[in-house]
């Protein structure tokens, strides 16, 4: 098994996703309310770039937010540190190489969604009784997991977005997002939409 980690946000070769599984991660908050919202009984979430094209819902399917970009990925997984652990455990149950896409900033590098896939590595190489070979990013994403493993908040703090959502006072959702393990679900996006069946 391969991990490889895409830090930052630009679209992967389509021909290395085809027999790969990938994970989804936008931590500060897209993906932590995804899992957060499908643990809560939500029976699917259906994805989109921006706030108009939530409104147009009812009129045209619109185009997934991240995961259009990885939409030929064998499966589309969804991870944050709220459901980390069972993510790792599907990731190795599914035994195939694996992607994870860190959403980014606007584009840019995105310090807290590589340190949940940095995370996400780590316990990948913890449970697993395979070979796991890692790409120059894996191994950075991991490295950046046992820089901030002791503080995760702290990392948020100093992220841009984390920055962005305390000055606008939404400073106490870098905490609530950092909790970790606190749902088995792993959703997933097929058919345009997420859901855990």
């Amino acid at each position: 098994m391969e991990i490889d980690i895409q830090l930052v946000p630009s679209p992967p070769n389509s021909n290395i996703l085809l027999n790969r599984t990938v994970v989804v991660i936008d931590v500060l908050r897209a993906t932590s309310v995804m899992v957060h919202a499908m643990s809560q009984g939500a029976s699917e979430i259906i994805p989109v770039a921006t706030v108009e094209e939530a409104f147009q819902m009812r009129k045209v399917l619109p185009r997934p937010k991240a995961f259009h970009l990885v939409s030929q990925g064998r499966e589309i997984l969804v991870g944050s540190f709220f459901n980390i652990e069972a993510l790792a455990q599907r990731c190795l149950e599914l035994n195939r190489d694996l992607l994870i896409f860190p959403s980014g900033d606007e584009g840019n590098f995105s310090l807290e969604d590589n340190l949940c896939g940095g995370m996400l590595i780590e316990r990948i190489m913890k449970i697993s009784r395979r070979r796991i070979a890692l790409t120059d990013a894996s191994h950075c994403a991991r490295i950046l997991y046992e820089r901030y493993k002791a503080n995760i908040v702290e990392a948020f703090r100093l992220s841009h977005h984390g920055k962005e959502l305390i000055k606008r006072g939404f400073g106490e959702d870098l905490v609530y997002c950092a909790q970790m393990n606190i749902t088995n679900i792993v959703p997933e996006f097929k058919d345009g939409g997420i859901r855990t069946d």
